[in-house]
């Protein structure tokens, strides 16, 4: 049996709902496997061409996991 762990996130940091409290519980988690839900054109946006100047919490938490890969 898998255990799937959902982590729902508000698109903005306030207070301890920030980038770097996201990281850390991606990290204590340690999965297998991240989906985040964005279109083609985000996704190439915000990790390809880097052409949105305020990146969200989820994207700022995942973009520091991949550069520790």
């Amino acid at each position: 049996m898998y255990n799937i762990t959902l982590i729902s996130t508000s698109h903005r940091g306030l207070g301890k709902c920030n980038s770097d409290e996201l990281h850390k519980i991606i990290e204590s988690i340690s999965p297998d496997v991240i989906f985040e839900e964005l279109s083609h054109d985000l996704l190439d946006r915000f990790y390809t061409g880097n052409q949105i100047p305020i990146e969200p919490p989820e994207i700022k938490s995942i973009k520091k996991i991949f550069t520790k890969l």
